[in-house]
């Protein structure tokens, strides 16, 4: 079902905003663009530091409650708003694999929208190492 017209996504200006983690965040970006440009409300939920190193993958789980479903596409026929659920290895850790930690949201023309722990939020490629460490694109 397609909720909009690509590759206009609606939204206001998401790219460049400060880092909060539980607002805005990977997550937090991920809610506004679903709820700009679909019927999806995505709901809040607590994420504690460090969430990564539990056992429950709290990112795929979530979005599956909310009806998404995981999908076997190649790159090239990715569709706006498809999502990617990544994860970024914690560099503190011995054993470097980690449950997702991370999303982005597909946004066409290659590129996603997302927001890098202690970064701003950014449009960019997705490319390189983010597709060797995306673990489902949902």
């Amino acid at each position: 079902m397609t909720f909009f017209k690509p590759p206009t996504i609606k939204g206001g200006p998401l790219p460049g905003l400060s880092f909060i983690f539980g607002t805005n965040d990977c997550y937090g970006i991920a809610r506004r663009v679903y709820a700009d440009n679909t019927p999806i409300q995505l709901p809040a939920y607590a994420r504690p530091n460090d969430f990564w190193l539990g056992v429950e993958d709290l990112y795929l789980n979530n979005f599956m409650k909310v009806g998404f479903t995981q999908i076997d596409v190649p790159l090239t026929d990715l569709q706006p708003l498809d999502a990617f659920l990544i994860a970024i290895p914690d560099t503190r850790q011995k054993t470097p694999r980690i449950i997702t930690n991370h999303c982005a949201v597909y946004v066409g023309d290659g590129k996603v929208i997302h927001h890098y722990l202690n970064r701003n939020s950014e449009c960019g490629n997705y490319k390189g190492w983010e597709r060797e460490v995306t673990d489902d694109v949902i």
